[in-house]
């Protein structure tokens, strides 16, 4: 009986530690990337660089520009790309993008928003 008791107690335990927000993250497994700041108003071509969390890499990743009222704005392509770490992101402004939402996407699952603003 002592067995059985202890074996449900670890069993309980690990599972709280596994659905734990603060458990362990394997890449960006069940968690969205998070914007925090946004460089300074950009044009076409410009560098802008987006800090937050989460951002996983760049091959399972995207910046969406633009978005007004689900228009969908323009998305980064790979060659748009400056620098992509989990926490910064340096890419270049793309062609038709104007002023709106930009967020990240990034293994699938979408960030907050920030304004972005096209000079």
């Amino acid at each position: 009986m002592r067995i059985r008791a202890l074996v449900l107690a670890v069993g309980a335990v690990v599972l709280l530690a596994a659905c734990s927000p603060r458990g362990p993250l394997v890449a960006n497994e069940g968690y969205a990337p998070f914007v925090v700041t946004l460089s300074a108003p950009a044009r076409v071509g410009d560098q802008i660089t987006i800090q937050g969390r989460r951002f996983g890499t760049a091959d399972r990743g995207y910046v969406v520009f633009g978005e007004r009222q689900g228009s969908g704005g323009v998305r980064s392509r790979a060659e748009d790309v400056v620098t992509w770490t989990s926490t910064i992101i340096v890419v270049r402004v793309p062609d038709g993008v104007r002023t709106g939402d930009l967020y990240v996407v990034a293994d699938g699952l979408r960030s907050n928003v920030i304004f972005f603003e096209l000079r």
